[in-house]
């Protein structure tokens, strides 16, 4: 490889031989390099990183999304509710495991995102659960920046598909008196006047005897 030595900070090189830039700088021992077609790229690599360096603001790590998400799940998962922890790994397991994970978390990028966000829409998935999908990644990444393990979430340049909002449409008052008496006698009918109050499922399945207040005909503790 014939040596050019560029102009300004750092070791950068000229490879004749493949007619590509090389950038090098040590980072705790290691020997970091960066491929270019012009110096110019070369050298705002370079310069880029020992500005970061210098503000305690590198980041280096060879992890996969994948390997993130298992660090994610171990370490924020028992943060979360139970619920949501499920719900999580389910949009891990069957949108992104097999898409973007063996992706360099450090390489992934908005032009990932798109993909997997255009292939989900194809396999007819609605505007709503990929818009979801997006929004597991960037609360799991925001994760991953505090952790020091991301410089960037690169969900906010990545451009999910917007879920269009319909005006919900609710019963009239005798069409929810038609539907008790339909459901009357129902071994669910009790669920079904809880449901009607606006309550979430897992506030519903948590229940308890002492929730009730038979005497005022009112619930308490479901929120707690």
């Amino acid at each position: 490889m014939a040596k050019r030595r560029a102009s300004g900070e750092g070791s950068i090189n000229f490879w004749e031989e493949k007619k590509l830039w090389v950038g090098r700088l040590t980072v705790n021992g290691k020997t970091k390099r960066k491929y270019g077609k012009t110096q110019k790229e070369v050298k705002n690599w370079l310069l880029e990183t020992r500005k970061a360096l210098s503000d305690n603001t590198y980041v280096d790590n060879d992890m996969t999304v994948s390997e993130f998400f298992e660090v994610y799940f171990r370490d924020h998962g028992k943060t979360l509710r139970p619920s949501t922890l499920r719900s999580y790994q389910n949009i891990y397991f069957w949108h992104i495991k097999d898409t973007i994970g063996n992706v360099r978390l450090l390489r992934l990028s908005a032009v990932h995102l798109n993909a997997l966000y255009s292939s989900k829409k194809d396999e007819g998935l609605s505007s709503r659960t990929v818009e979801y999908i997006n929004g597991v990644l960037k609360r799991a990444f925001n994760q991953g920046i505090k952790w020091g393990l991301l410089k960037f979430n690169p969900t906010v340049q990545a451009s999910p598909p917007k879920v269009e909002k319909k005006e919900m449409k609710t019963w009239t008052g005798n069409q929810v008196k038609e539907f008790f008496k339909t459901v009357e006698g129902d071994r669910w009918e009790a669920v079904y006047y809880v449901a009607s109050l606006g309550l979430r499922e897992g506030e519903i399945l948590a229940l308890r005897w002492d929730s009730i207040d038979l005497a005022n005909g009112k619930l308490k503790g479901v929120l707690a």
